[in-house]
């Protein structure tokens, strides 16, 4: 089992050198809101479609071949496309935190600043399950992600408005 602070000493090189990467200016809360949060949430909701079409394309396979054991839940990647995800994550997680930094100069926009911190953490889930090929939990993980970037386009970019 990969514990939560496994997946983060090893992300620590990457988180670092991503924030020595993120020295750069504040695009605005009005760009954030028309291209970064749509671009962001346009991005996670490819990745779920890829994840499901994988899933299910692998279950059709599985449906015809006798499963070893009914244990098994969920479609488990092999290592290929496990690097891939991990990757994914790595990357998507980069893009939070320039998102966090971008966010955090505005002081009206804590909720939406917490509410990026916890999508951030479940990229680490989806990181770790990625790890173990465990594509449900997977995809759990992208529904979630995609459910909060919502919330906060709404409640972050209503704001931008009367701004």
């Amino acid at each position: 089992m990969i514990s939560f602070r496994s997946i983060l000493v090893y992300l620590v090189p990457v988180f670092t050198v991503a924030l020595m990467g993120i020295a750069q200016c504040n695009p605005g809360i009005k760009k954030i809101c028309s291209v970064d949060f749509p671009q962001f949430k346009e991005k996670i909701e490819l990745s779920k479609n890829s994840l499901e079409r994988l899933s299910n394309s692998d279950r059709s396979v599985a449906a015809r071949v006798p499963m070893k054991s009914i244990d098994h839940q969920y479609i488990e990647l092999n290592a290929d496309g496990r690097q891939q995800w991990i990757r994914w994550a790595e990357h998507e997680l980069v893009e939070v935190q320039k998102l966090m930094d971008w966010i955090s100069e505005e002081s009206s926009f804590r909720d939406s600043y917490l509410d990026l911190s916890e999508i951030a953490n479940h990229i680490l889930y989806f990181h770790g399950y990625a790890k173990q090929g465990n594509t449900a939990k997977m995809n759990n993980v992208l529904e979630f992600i995609v459910k909060k970037i919502q919330k906060i386009q709404l409640e972050t970019c209503s704001k931008t408005e009367s701004l």
